[in-house]
């Protein structure tokens, strides 16, 4: 009877040892198995062109970088060639940022999605310093005085030094004032062009002597320099009666 019982016990011993063997060979083996899963991939094209001629524009550095990642970050760059195009492959989905990179030309700077598509074509407009439209204006500030019940009339002139783009304005008061009136307060200027602005002061006889301000405010297409501020001062003087 004990050696029966021997052989049960080292023969339970050898099955147990045998599955765990076999247990820890699958376990090996679906390790082995395990793989990343496979993102999709999609390809982002596009052609860079001149925003004032629209030709294409050739060896400029388009880079997109991840903004809003969905399945991974990623960072790429492209060249576009003699017909302003680029391709960039293997793009991943999600936002990115993009900036167009010339010599001689505004860098451009973008949001793009890619989602869905197994192709983005995307048109950027580039545009060359020289062609931006160039804001002048004739005065840096006013500084006007009048007596209580009178007014005087001034002039600005609002030029275009550039080259290309016509320069597109409008004028407006910060703050707003009753005792200053603009005409016109919009216009389009082209290139070595200036156009009058007519400025009326006028201190109403409801006004108590004192000084006024406000400022000028010139927002336009210029890239350097989108919003100018004229600064106004206005004085009032009480009306002297003689005796």
């Amino acid at each position: 009877g004990l050696q029966m019982k021997e052989v049960m016990r080292n023969w339970a011993l050898k099955v147990i040892s045998l599955s765990l063997l076999f247990s820890f060979s699958c376990f090996k083996h679906q390790e082995h198995e395990v793989v990343a899963p496979e993102w999709p991939r999609y390809k982002l094209g596009g052609v860079v062109v001149d925003s004032f001629i629209k030709n294409p524009v050739d060896s400029c550095i388009v880079t997109i970088a991840t903004a809003v990642a969905i399945y991974g970050s990623m960072r790429a760059t492209a060249m576009t060639d003699s017909g302003g195009i680029f391709v960039i492959d293997s793009v991943l989905p999600g936002a990115y940022s993009v900036t167009v990179e010339r010599k001689d030309y505004f860098t451009f700077t973008g949001r793009l999605m890619m989602e869905h598509r197994d192709m983005l074509d995307y048109r950027i407009p580039l545009l060359r310093i020289s062609d931006a439209p160039n804001l002048v204006v004739s005065t840096s500030s006013f500084d006007i005085t009048v007596r209580v019940g009178g007014g005087v009339h001034r002039t600005v002139i609002i030029s275009n030094a550039g080259d290309g783009i016509s320069l597109i304005w409008g004028l407006s008061e910060s703050p707003p004032v009753g005792w200053l009136d603009e005409n016109p307060t919009k216009g389009v200027v082209s290139p070595h062009q200036g156009q009058t602005v007519d400025l009326h002061f006028y201190a109403s006889s409801s006004m108590a002597p004192g000084v006024y301000k406000t400022n000028l405010i010139i927002e336009s297409n210029d890239p350097y320099r989108p919003i100018m501020s004229i600064p106004v001062e206005f004085k009032v003087m009480k009306v002297e009666h003689p005796f």
